[in-house]
């Protein structure tokens, strides 16, 4: 693995041995476990309060989950930023311990953040990554080198962090939420198995997040649409401005939304805070083309090749002579600023039409297994950040990247997880997403999809009560031949089956006319598992089955532990 030399802000590869062993003996040296704090915020708690995996557990379950709730307003009353500072400074500021790339976004960060950790990974950087929510079990949320966290693991993390935030409460300041302990989990973490880099996903909004607390070295902003409108706004301008709340001063930002509404006030945040920014369609862009694919199996090649055209250019010079360009940081408590900067004067992007350095341009050409035009601005936007980073003295292995990243597939991101029938599951909830899925179906099988009354699309739906059901309805209405209804039996949120039913009656006859005998048929099923056993009865051996609408449907589907 490697370790870092971080003068002139420039990361140093060499070999060093690593303790697994969580916040034990391979502590990263400039990070202070709780246990040990010189200052004694934090005593460790009574031997055998949470010591098991189920005790972590039932703690963390026992606080305000707003994943859960889904209707929580997003307010500093609500997201507290302050409690998330205090809980991480309780525990010694785990989060100053290493680099982070911080991701937001109303489609694709996600799969954003899976791409970056692969690549970075394969670049030898031990790499940590966060993201929500989880399909089966809390420790999905976190994971370094592709590990997560065993039971003892997990146990003695949590412990740590139960302790901090009992000193909160007792000082009067409040009980941190679930996602507020998940995520000092994930920094605790991350400083305890020593990792070179973060990742980060944000998990609602931005400005207001719990991961905000941090000082990256890069920030990205994926595709903005219409989602969380009670929390975020009701415009793309507004929750792109919400979004835009994780830019910082000085940090250079990926920008891959092309909503124009979006762009914008992104990229007034951006000038705002001097923070450079590149922005897709202006400053790099994308080819998509789908491979032919067999239907039977895997492709060996993949999916797609999505070419990056022109290479990301040079990160544009910050807007005053005295801003630097944001390398990785040291920890707050060695040093007045957490940013190390590189003196734009003496490094390869001194100036706004500066060539990259050879060795800092990422391959044009780069297969992936993931499906739909969509993801080419995901790809994009992972390529773009990487060559950020390099740009400010990382070293990345570019033909390593490539190849980690041709294989990465998030679980439940249009994953296909049988064959004859197709069999696909997609944790859109969104029209935008279902919208970019239906895109993607047709892109790829457009010869099994059929057309108008021969279709041979079986769609799986189901959805959360907050959720735009209705208009997620209305596009598989108009796409499928059959419709299997259901509701997830794991989460409080989920929108009862007679109102779909009821939602689906009425605007099938809004869509009478239109939709003649071109409707789907509509099936009802009490759970998941019924649903798509129904819905691979019905669909025909070289048609599709197409799961969608919810994270938590995707959830009860897939199988814990098969990727």
């Amino acid at each position: 693995m490697t370790t870092r030399d971080y003068k002139n802000g420039r990361p140093r590869r060499q070999d060093a041995a690593r303790s697994e062993s969580p916040c034990g003996t391979g502590m990263a040296s400039n990070f202070v476990p709780a246990s040990q704090n010189s200052t004694g915020q934090v005593d460790p708690p009574p031997d055998g309060e949470i010591g098991t995996y189920e005790q972590a557990v039932a703690f963390l379950y026992s606080r305000v989950n707003y994943e859960r709730i889904g209707h929580a307003p997003y307010t500093a009353d609500h997201y507290r930023l302050d409690r998330m500072r205090r809980l991480l400074q309780a525990l010694g500021h785990p989060h100053s311990a290493y680099p982070i790339v911080h991701v937001a976004g109303t489609k694709g960060k996600g799969t954003v953040c899976h791409l970056l950790a692969a690549a970075l990974q394969a670049s030898g950087y031990r790499t940590g990554l966060y993201t929500s929510p989880h399909l089966h079990r809390v420790e999905e949320r976190f994971v370094v080198d592709g590990r997560s966290p065993d039971g003892s693991e997990l146990a003695h993390l949590t412990s740590r962090v139960a302790a901090a935030a009992r000193q909160i409460e007792l000082a009067g300041g409040g009980r941190p939420t679930f996602f507020e302990l998940t995520t000092a989990i994930g920094f605790l973490l991350f400083a305890c198995r020593q990792v070179e880099v973060a990742i980060l996903e944000v998990g609602l909004g931005g400005r207001l997040d719990s991961t905000n607390v941090c000082q990256p070295a890069c920030c990205a902003i994926t595709s903005i649409s219409l989602d969380h409108q009670r929390q975020l706004g009701d415009t793309i301008a507004e929750i792109a401005e919400e979004k835009a709340g994780i830019i910082k001063p000085s940090i250079p930002v990926v920008c891959a939304a092309r909503h124009p509404d979006a762009v914008e006030p992104i990229q007034r945040v951006a000038q705002q805070r001097g923070a450079p920014i590149l922005t897709i369609g202006r400053d790099f862009e994308c080819a998509w083309q789908p491979t032919d694919p067999p239907l039977d199996r895997q492709p060996e090649g993949g999916w797609a090749r999505i070419r990056i055209d022109p290479a990301p250019p040079a990160v544009p010079r910050p807007l005053s002579p005295d801003q630097t360009l944001a390398a990785p940081h040291l920890p707050s408590t060695l040093g007045a600023r957490g940013i190390v900067g590189v003196d734009l004067a003496e490094s390869p992007v001194s100036s706004e039409k500066a060539s990259p350095r050879a060795d800092l341009v990422p391959p044009e050409c780069w297969p992936v297994r993931l499906l739909g035009q969509h993801q080419a601005d995901n790809v994009a936007t992972a390529v773009t950040v990487l060559s950020v980073l390099a740009q400010g003295g990382w070293r990345i292995d570019w033909q390593q990247a490539r190849q980690a990243i041709s294989r990465v597939q998030p679980r439940g991101r249009l994953q296909v997880v049988g064959h004859r029938p197709l069999a696909i599951v997609d944790t859109a909830h969104n029209p935008a997403s279902i919208s970019a899925g239906l895109q993607a179906l047709q892109q790829h099988f457009s010869s099994s999809l059929g057309d108008g009354r021969s279709r041979r699309l079986t769609a799986v739906f189901a959805a959360s009560r907050d959720k735009d059901y209705r208009g997620m309805l209305r596009m598989l209405l108009s796409s499928c031949q059959h419709l299997v209804l259901t509701q997830y039996q794991q989460h409080p949120r989920a929108l009862p089956m007679d109102r779909l039913a009821a939602t689906v009656h009425e605007l099938l006859a809004d869509a009478e006319s239109t939709l003649g005998e071109a409707a789907p048929t509509v099936h009802l099923a009490p759970t998941p598992a019924h649903a798509w056993q129904r819905a691979i009865e019905l669909a025909e051996s070289n048609g599709i089955v197409y799961a969608c609408g919810s994270f938590f449907l995707a959830a009860e589907l897939l199988p814990e532990n098969v990727v």
